[in-house]
């Protein structure tokens, strides 16, 4: 059981990852510095890479959902079917759809933000708290950084910067109910 919660935890990092990494490859106009991740999945001003990016994030909802269904119990079970959740309001309402894709796209990096902060209230690892503590302030000074000073012009820096931050929490969700 634990290996298959590993492996899934893994994939739902990964595949998202891996698919805009391809998408990225594939798109020459496209810039960390003032471009969005999102752009790549605009069907109508890119169809190509909206193709791979957009299957990307629904693979991560697949994998996200599975790992939340199978192997989470509790608060780590609906923040993370939350986190899947958004992704797939992302991919399905993307560029293409304005407003309300910059709507859908704050409620899934709230919804990876409220994984940082469950463990800062609920973790027992010293260590682990202290962690989170300081992905929580870089993750709120990177998206001032971005809203409020214009710093990066494009949010890809900001959006990679937070998966990362992320990222060691979420594993750590995974991995320790099993």
């Amino acid at each position: 059981m634990k290996k298959r919660c590993i492996i899934l935890a893994i994939l739902a990092l990964a595949a998202p990852l891996v698919l805009i990494g391809i998408a990225i490859a594939a798109a020459p106009w496209f810039s960390f510095w003032g471009n969005a991740l999102s752009d790549l999945g605009h069907q109508v001003k890119h169809p190509d890479t909206a193709k791979i990016f957009n299957t990307g994030l629904v693979l991560g909802t697949i994998f996200l959902s599975l790992l939340a269904c199978k192997c989470l119990r509790g608060w780590r079970e609906a923040l993370v079917w939350l986190e899947g959740f958004s992704l797939a309001l992302v991919a399905v309402f993307n560029e293409a759809y304005g407003v309300l894709h910059f709507w859908v796209s704050v409620l899934f990096f709230l919804s990876l933000l409220a994984l940082i902060i469950a463990y800062i209230a609920r973790a027992e690892n010293i260590a682990l708290k202290a962690y989170a503590a300081v992905a929580l302030a870089s993750y709120i000074a990177i998206w001032y950084m971005h809203f409020v000073k214009d710093v990066p012009p494009g949010a890809a820096i900001p959006e990679l910067v937070s998966v990362a931050l992320y990222a060691p929490i979420f594993m750590h969700a995974a991995i320790s109910e099993n």
